[in-house]
């Protein structure tokens, strides 16, 4: 019984030893160098991202300028047909100014021509509103467009240099597909240590007996 037991924790134990030693350690070096290289990764992949929201928010303003020009275009329409209608209006106007019987319209005539110009003047004013407002939005505009290119060079910069990087160094990026698999490995390999303990006290104890 006690041979028996002897010689299951020896097979046991050559077992635990052969897997244990097939576990390839990272050195310190190693260690140190895989986690600067994560972090380099993870720098560059924060300041990708606030680029990109960045150029989502000049998204924003251009999609805002194109909505300005368009009720811009319309409120200039409107306008011009007003004062072609008005134009239009102008001989009947006089005409009935000179018959007898427009006196007596001169008093709805006037509300509808003072409605008429309080429309004109108020149209005025948005149009006047809305090219102030474009002006500015396109000097905005100017002023997006010249920092998304800068930004666009420096990341492209930025990417080419990253490139560069991994391909100089290309074991880390191996290392990084490879980390997780070394961690639960790692893992693993803490629990056979502690069966290989385990273990080779039971074959102590197996020997003592013996």
């Amino acid at each position: 019984m006690v041979f028996e037991q002897h010689k299951s924790a020896r097979t046991e134990l050559e077992k635990l030893q052969a897997q244990a030693s097939g576990v390839a350690l990272l050195t310190p070096e190693q260690v140190q160098s895989l986690t600067a290289s994560l972090q380099v990764l993870t720098d560059e992949e924060k300041q990708l991202l606030t680029a990109q929201q960045q150029e989502q928010q000049s998204l924003n303003w251009l999609t805002r300028l194109d909505e300005l020009q368009q009720e811009a275009s319309r409120r200039q329409q409107a306008l011009q047909q007003a004062l072609a209608e008005e134009e239009k209006a102008q001989p009947q106007l006089a005409a009935l100014s000179l018959a007898q019987p427009a006196r007596n319209l001169r008093p709805a005539l006037g509300t509808h021509r003072r409605k008429h110009s309080a429309a004109l003047a108020h149209t005025r004013q948005q149009i006047e509103e809305v090219n102030t407002r474009l002006q500015s939005t396109m000097a905005l505009r100017a002023s997006i467009r010249h920092h998304a290119a800068k930004q666009s060079a420096e990341l492209q910069q930025q990417q080419q240099s990253l490139n560069t990087w991994l391909q100089e160094h290309d074991r880390f990026r191996q290392w990084n597909n490879e980390l997780a698999g070394w961690r639960a490995q790692f893992s693993q390999q803490t629990s056979d240590r502690e069966h290989l303990r385990q273990w080779q006290q039971q074959l102590t104890h197996a020997e003592q007996k013996t």
